[in-house]
């Protein structure tokens, strides 16, 4: 499971922000938290906020990681935004359980060079450096001897190691670590091209993992007038009452709802991470909160699936459907320019059963508008 994500210098983030899915002392739906390497963790965190804030880098810079990682990409950059910290790296760091075991793995990425890179597991509540890489500096362990003997020799500055230890090596942890960045967390763009390759690959899915009645069983829960999904000739087609059409002359609506619960089933079947920037796209609301309940329940989601989403629908912030502490609220400082990331948990004198999309609204938790003389403008207090 996820346990955070932090990211620095990345684009419109230039100080750290961290978006954690550790559950806090909330008493809220208390029945969503779960335990795993003995920690309580979340199974859904939405972030919402201003346009321009910041929401889509966090997700693009997993995604970009993880392209690193699989060696879609050649060359380093890096992405400073910002003149002051344009010598410095950009950072990205993700925390996660494997199998019970906590794990930390991050990397500093400089202009053509990977500055440094690090694999902890916490064993005893101590964190043991599985290997760390720090400049030309390199520390790591014991079980891990002979391989990098082999590596260091084919390293350059510009290379991560992990996807080389995973060439070299038959180490369990080193393979599951690479497994799980790079298959376990997906990430979905909200980009036309991200949009065809899911809804590509649920075709697939469907029509050779045998999951037309796990699929068409969901689709009796949602109502909207599909009888089912049905794959016959090599192709996919929409039964209704009345007669069928095959999918690709369908609506993208419709076609959305198909790919999200081939895509959802999937997740929830294998204990995936989805992080899925604007999730909401296209998509009613009531077809969202479904979805997103799917991951609360614990009867459901039996395999500990987590999503992270970012949305605009306001509709969302609903505290029968949330708790406090899986509301991430994304803001642009004025002053700056720079993304500011925080908690609803962290506000204070947030009621249990507050109106909370009435408060968000009304600019009460910041990261909203406010309508003045037919422009828009952010709240004085929201650039401080």
């Amino acid at each position: 499971m996820l346990i955070q994500l932090s990211i620095e210098n990345y684009r419109s983030i230039k100080d750290p922000i961290t978006i954690s899915m550790l559950a806090s002392l909330d008493p809220l739906h208390q029945i969503y938290v779960r335990k795993s390497a003995n920690l309580a963790l979340l199974p859904t965190s939405l972030i919402i906020g201003t346009n321009g804030a910041g929401k889509s880098n966090v997700f693009k810079a997993v995604k970009y990681l993880q392209a690193l990682l699989k060696g879609d990409i050649k060359e380093v950059k890096v992405f400073p935004h910002f003149s002051s910290k344009a010598d410095e790296p950009t950072r990205i760091d993700l925390q996660f359980t494997i199998a019970n075991k906590r794990y930390m793995y991050g990397v500093d990425l400089g202009k053509n060079e990977v500055k440094s890179e690090y694999l902890y597991v916490v064993e005893q509540n101590k964190e043991k450096i599985l290997y760390l890489k720090d400049g030309n500096n390199y520390q790591y362990d014991e079980s891990l001897n002979v391989t990098f003997k082999q590596v260091l020799d084919k390293i350059g500055q510009e290379k991560l190691l992990l996807p080389l230890l995973v060439n070299y090596d038959d180490n369990e942890i080193i393979k599951k670590v690479y497994k799980y960045l790079t298959e376990n967390v997906i990430v979905i763009m909200s980009e036309t091209e991200d949009e065809v390759e899911i809804y590509n690959e649920a075709l697939q899915d469907f029509k050779q993992m045998g999951v037309e009645a796990e699929i068409n069983y969901y689709l009796d829960d949602i109502e909207i007038g599909i009888n089912a999904f049905v794959k016959r000739d090599d192709d996919v087609y929409v039964r209704y009452y009345n007669g069928e059409i095959s999918i690709n002359e369908e609506s993208r609506g419709v076609k959305k709802i198909f790919t999200l619960l081939v895509l959802i089933n999937k997740v929830l079947k294998e204990g995936k991470v989805l992080l899925f920037d604007e999730f909401e796209k296209h998509m009613h609301q009531a077809f969202i909160k479904y979805f997103i309940n799917l991951f609360n329940d614990p009867l459901i989601n039996t395999n500990n699936a987590q999503l992270l989403f970012s949305a605009h629908n306001t509709t969302l912030l609903d505290l029968r459907v949330f708790r406090r502490d899986q509301i991430w609220l994304m803001d642009k400082n004025l002053k700056t320019m720079a993304t500011v990331c925080y908690s609803l948990y962290e506000i204070e004198d947030v009621l249990e059963n507050e109106n909370i999309e009435l408060g968000y609204l009304l600019g009460k938790y910041g990261a909203t508008y406010e309508f003045k003389h037919g422009g828009v403008v952010k709240n004085d207090e929201e650039s401080n």
